[in-house]
């Protein structure tokens, strides 16, 4: 009788113990899972503000598309332009008239080539073919208050030839200081900077091909 009291008092110690141990293990779990709740609910906070930031800075915009067809071509430049209103700040206006400045010196260089009537006798069945074409599409990496950057992709094909070619222009603009942003702006003055980057851009080639 002696020997199972023992053991009872024995098995009832341990289990106490087990209860025990599993209840600061619990507690351990709860720390760990409260830590993480705060950490993630912080991150989040630090997201919400991070966004409302970016999206106080950002500007809406519009597409503007200028479109022209001949009987022996086709022209399509697309461009953005700042959403304007009465309250509009005056740089922002700037923003725009600097877009289109750029679009007319920089993108509609083409036209007079694009417009050029060829005389050539074409086949008839190859009438709807045989068209010069120039072609302007946009993408937007930056269009806010501090920083505009904008991607221009532009095609072109002449009557006659093989296939047409392909460009790529860039616009960055800082809205603050109203100045076109080149490309001797990012360095410091009297940096040979063209050396350096076709250095890169050479070795960068042979290691791709």
């Amino acid at each position: 009788i002696r020997l199972v009291e023992e053991k009872e008092k024995a098995t009832r110690k341990h289990i106490g113990e087990l209860k025990i141990c599993g209840m600061k293990e619990d507690r351990s779990i709860m720390k760990k899972i409260k830590r993480k709740i705060k950490l993630i609910t912080l991150l989040l906070l630090c997201l919400f503000f991070a966004s409302s930031v970016i999206a106080e800075n950002e500007l809406s915009y519009q597409k503007i598309t200028f479109k022209e067809d001949g009987d022996r071509y086709s022209v399509a430049i697309e461009y953005p332009q700042a959403k304007t209103s009465k309250n509009t700040p005056q740089n922002i206006k700037t923003l725009n008239k600097a877009i289109f400045g750029f679009v007319q010196s920089s993108l509609m260089d083409s036209l007079p080539e694009a417009r050029v009537e060829d005389t050539l006798d074409y086949d008839d069945e190859f009438e709807d073919f045989w068209k010069n074409e120039y072609r302007v599409e946009f993408s937007i990496d930056s269009f806010s208050k501090k920083i505009v950057s904008i991607k221009f992709e532009c095609y072109q094909y002449n009557i006659g030839a093989v296939h047409g070619y392909s460009s790529i222009r860039t616009f960055n603009y800082d809205p603050i200081t109203d100045q076109i942003i080149q490309l001797k702006d990012i360095f410091a003055e009297g940096t040979n900077y063209l050396s350096q980057i076709s250095v890169y851009a050479i070795k960068d080639l042979f290691d791709q091909y």
